[in-house]
This record gives C-alpha cells, sequence and structure tokens, in this order.
C-alpha cells in the first residue's frame, strides 16, 4: 500500500493519529495495519499564516543575541549574465561595519558598509550584481572562483559547517536571502550594482550612493524543545499506564543533513505551486519562504545525513542544516526529527524492565524469567530458565533474554523455545520483540514539520492520492532560518527502549586607487512555527 510507510514506527517513532484530521491521506479513510498495531502516537497541530500560497510561519522573532552578530563579511560581485544563472564571479572583497538595530518589520539589524575594489575591476561595458556573505570560514566555505557561473555555484554542495568560529565565540553564517518580485513572479538573490554608485574616491560617497535591497538571513535552521508549561518536565501517563510517569531529561535533532548550498536555492519554484510568498506583510521585501535542499529529489544515500547514537542533555536550543524534501523523500531515513529521553517511573520497576510484544505489562527481569519458566512448566518441559547478561538498551529477543537448560545443564533446543515464545505472544524465539529498558530510560521521536496538514499551500480538494502528494510536498522538512520549537503537550505511554531506528518508510586586494562602494544590508528575522506534540 502506498501509504503504509508513512504510517510504521520504528519502535515508538512519533505518528499521527488514525482519526485525526493531520492524518496522511488513506483512501477511504482505510485503517492500516501498522496504525491499528501502533505503540506510540502523536497528535501535532501547528501556526501558520492565512495568506494563501506561503509556506512560512506568519510570526517572527530575533532570537537570542549571539545569533545577529557578525565577526565578518565578504560582498560576492558578479557580471551579469542573460540571466541570474548565467552571471559569472568577478571577485570578492571583505569588511567589517558597525551593526544597528531595527525598527523595520522582519528585520533584526541592519548595517551600512563602504567597500574598496582594486581600481579597473568594474568595466564600463558590463553590468554588475552582487550578494553579501556573513561569519564564513575561507578554508571550508564554498567560495566561487573567477569565471563561475553563479548558477552552478549556488549548489555546489558545503559539508562544512555553517557556524565560524573566532575567539571562543560561535557564530551562524548567513548569506543574501532570496527576493520574490510580484511584477514579473520570479525571484533573484543577485542586487544590481549600478555604475553611477561607483566611485573614485571613498569622499565622493554620500547618503544618495547607497545600494539598498541586500538582505541576508541565517544558512542554519534552529529546533527547540518546551514543555507547554511543565518545566519540570514531567508527564502523567494515562490508561493502562496511569499512575506512571516520564521525566524527559534530554533530547536531541536526529537525521540531519550533513550538507548545504552556499544560498538558498529556489530554482523552478513557483507562487502558483504555494512555494513563494506572496504576502503583503512585508511590501519592502518579500522572503521566499522555501527552497531546495542538498538532497531534494536525490536517490537516497545514508552518508547524506547523520544519526545520533545518544541523547545526554537538554539544550536551549540546536542548529541544524535545511533538510527539504520532495514529497516521496519525506520518510523516516531522510525527514530531520527530534529525539526526546525520558526516565519512567511508577513505584513499583525500577532500573531495568521488559515490555513483552504490544501488551502494556511490565517486568523486571527477575520475573520475566519466573513467567518464562512458569510457562515451561505449564508445556510440561524440564528445563529451567536463567537470565542472561544483557548490557544495552532496545528490542530483543527470547534467546537474547534468558537461557534454557535441561537438567544436565545442557542448553534446550530451538523448538522448546519457540514453543515458549509462542505461549509468551511472540512470533518466534528469536524475534526481537522484547522492549528492554535500561534504568527506565525510554525515547520518544518526532518529525519536524514545516507546515500542518490544515494549511496545505494550494487550498485545493484532496481527493485522489496524487492531490495529497502535490499538496504536501515539503510538508515534514527543516528550511534554512526558520525556528521550529517543539512544545511537548502530554505523553500517555512509554516510549521505545532505545533511540527509535530510521528506515525508507518514505577575495581581497586595497590599493591607493580603489574604487568605493556604500552598500546597506539588513539582517532578517527568524521565521518561527509552532509545533505541538501530544505523545
Amino acid at each position: 500500500m502506498k501509504f503504509s510507510k508513512y504510517f510504521m514506527l520504528a519502535g515508538a517513532a512519533a505518528m499521527l493519529t488514525a482519526c485525526s484530521s493531520e492524518e496522511p491521506f488513506v483512501p477511504n479513510g482505510a485503517m492500516t495495519e501498522e496504525i491499528a498495531n501502533a505503540d506510540t502516537y502523536a497528535l501535532i497541530s501547528l501556526a501558520m499564516p492565512e495568506a494563501n500560497g506561503t509556506r512560512a510561519a506568519e510570526s517572527v522573532t530575533s532570537g537570542v543575541e549571539s545569533e545577529y552578530k557578525v565577526a565578518n563579511g565578504t560582498l560576492l560581485l558578479w557580471k551579469k549574465g542573460a540571466t541570474e544563472a548565467d552571471a559569472e564571479f568577478v571577485t570578492s572583497v571583505d569588511f567589517t561595519g558597525a551593526w544597528n538595530n531595527s525598527d523595520a518589520l522582519d528585520i533584526t539589524r541592519e548595517a551600512t558598509i563602504q567597500l574598496g575594489f582594486a581600481k579597473g575591476t568594474f568595466e564600463s561595458t558590463e553590468s554588475y550584481a552582487g550578494m553579501v556573505v556573513l561569519n564564513y570560514d575561507k578554508s571550508t566555505y564554498p567560495m566561487p572562483k573567477k569565471g563561475d557561473k553563479f548558477g552552478t555555484w549556488k549548489v555546489t554542495n558545503n559539508t562544512a559547517n555553517f557556524t565560524y568560529v573566532a575567539n571562543g565565540l560561535t557564530y551562524l553564517t548567513m548569506t543574501s536571502s532570496p527576493q520574490y518580485v510580484e511584477d514579473d513572479n520570479t525571484t533573484f538573490v543577485l542586487v544590481d550594482i549600478p555604475h553611477t554608485s561607483v566611485k573614485t574616491s571613498y569622499e565622493e560617497l554620500s547618503s544618495d550612493d547607497v545600494i539598498d535591497g541586500f538582505y541576508v538571513h541565517r544558512n542554519a535552521a534552529k529546533i527547540s524543545v518546551t514543555a507547554d508549561g511543565k518545566g519540570n518536565h514531567v508527564y502523567d501517563l494515562a490508561g493502562a499506564y496511569a499512575g506512571a510517569t516520564v521525566t524527559v531529561n534530554g533530547w536531541a535533532a536526529d537525521v540531519k543533513a550533513i550538507a548545504s548550498f552556499p544560498v538558498q536555492n529556489h530554482d523552478g519554484l513557483t507562487i502558483k505551486a504555494g512555494w513563494l510568498s506572496n504576502d503583503t506583510k512585508f511590501p519592502s521585501f518579500k522572503r521566499v519562504h522555501w527552497g531546495k535542499s542538498a538532497f531534494y529529489g536525490e536517490t537516497y544515500d545514508a552518508d547524506n545525513y547523520s544519526l545520533i547514537n545518544n541523547v545526554n542533555s537538554f539544550p536551549s536550543y540546536e542548529y541544524v542544516k535545511e533538510n527539504t524534501l520532495k514529497y516521496d523523500e519525506q520518510v523516516y531515513n531522510r525527514t530531520t526529527r527530534v529525539v526526546l529521553k525520558a526516565k519512567y517511573s511508577d513505584g513499583t520497576n525500577t532500573g531495568s524492565f521488559l515490555k513483552v510484544g504490544n501488551t502494556t505489562t511490565l517486568l523486571s527481569v527477575a520475573n520475566f524469567v519466573t513467567e518464562v519458566n512458569t510457562k515451561l512448566s505449564a508445556l510440561n518441559i524440564d528445563a529451567t530458565a536463567k537470565a542472561n547478561a544483557v548490557n544495552t538498551a532496545g528490542y530483543k529477543s527470547l534467546k537474547d533474554m534468558v537461557k534454557i537448560e535441561d537438567e544436565n545443564g545442557d542448553e534446550v533446543e530451538n523448538t522448546k523455545y519457540a514453543a515458549v515464545a509462542l505461549q509468551l505472544g511472540l512470533a518466534s524465539e528469536v524475534a526481537k520483540e522484547l522492549a528492554y529498558y535500561v534504568d527506565g530510560n525510554c525515547y520518544y521521536a518526532v518529525r519536524i514539520r514545516h507546515f500542518d496538514d490544515q494549511q496545505a499551500p494550494l487550498g485545493k480538494t484532496i481527493e485522489t492520492a496524487d492531490d495529497y502528494d502535490e499538496v504536501h510536498e515539503g510538508r515534514y522538512g527543516v528550511l534554512r532560518n526558520n525556528w521550529y520549537e517543539v512544545t511537548v503537550g502530554s505523553i500517555s505511554k512509554i516510549g521505545a527502549p532505545s533511540i527509535p531506528e530510521v528506515d525508507n518508510t518514505p577575495d581581497d586586494a586595497e590599493t591607493d586607487e580603489a574604487d568605493a562602494l556604500s552598500v546597506s544590508i539588513k539582517m532578517l528575522n527568524w521565521a518561527k512555527r509552532s509545533q505541538n506534540v501530544n505523545l
């Protein structure tokens, strides 16, 4: 069935309930086996703007002070071609500047920068444009080379960090943000640099020569986790787990893209398809709210993503590279997610314990061994089960957890293990259906969702599977300069015993005879979106 991979749980990976409006499209509302047999569910709601055609959040926020500090900057100069993609790189010039607070909507900081180019840089018969990069390390950031085409350079994979470390501080790399042009329904990154604004000395520059239109945004996406007013992050479980609690004590971003582009790539994205902003709230700069990430549309390669192997802290936030996906690529081993770590407590089960199959009963290892021996007796098997030394959490088999010996101390044959497994409700003696929790630690996984089902950007009726695919392309994923805040509202069940696995379930030149240029650069706010999760 086409949609089943979007429902599958790896352990207790978060998913949507079958009856919610957030449920992925299932023809005729059919219940899938994966939903019916799921262990943990997540009901996710998301605030989105009312304006049609935008996939960005309505609210914006400046974030924390460190997120708009600038250590260095450079303007990249391009000789214009027939199209923006044809622009040819000429040179770069580094700068510093005094960044000031801005009162403009959606802007956090702005600066007017004076630049000096080597004499002869500008040819009178050519047209020029520029873009800005802030907080970069020349040894790792993929700067263009003379003669490079903009269209080729802008989609060069960058596996270096999107942060710049200097003098013990960390700065976020920023590049020019694409702008939507309503008159011709297109977008651009490069800003025209008219010859009239280029002077032969700094003294000639005046406020009339300042070139406006440079807007930068952060190349990272930001993720944070909150507890919906529960400062202690303690949640009361429900149903069969009523009376028990879990305390969320750590989280980490997972399934992170290892590469990103120097600038946000908007090639082929149109307002008609709901990718570009037609929002009138920011008339001076209509931002492009979506873009293709490094692996958008590519064949899956595990080496393109990094996975975590532990969760040992509760950070205030984490930065990740953007990871947007086509609809059919939105699967567990490609979609950036948050993994929560929690401590389970019910007053009885302390230390390490087991959960058998789809049951809700929790047993200490000693009590589980007793249960196995009870089954052996009921089966008239003259043998005794003993606990194996198991030090790692996760899903285990019957043979992983116990050794069954006959009266001579010899291990019994597999058929007797199989008979006990059947009595325990397990598929076989080697089926990994025993959830083994070490020290009561459990884990929950939440895929980061860029927009809610009910805010599907095209606004069309979903009647077929193709309709759903078109409307929900890019629904799951993270975009640069977007802040994803996951709020944990409630938790009703114990999580997975280990981190849920993922699978394919869907220049420089300074002379005394320099040309001088003055540009104005504005730094955009974070676009913030909130994701409420009930686990």
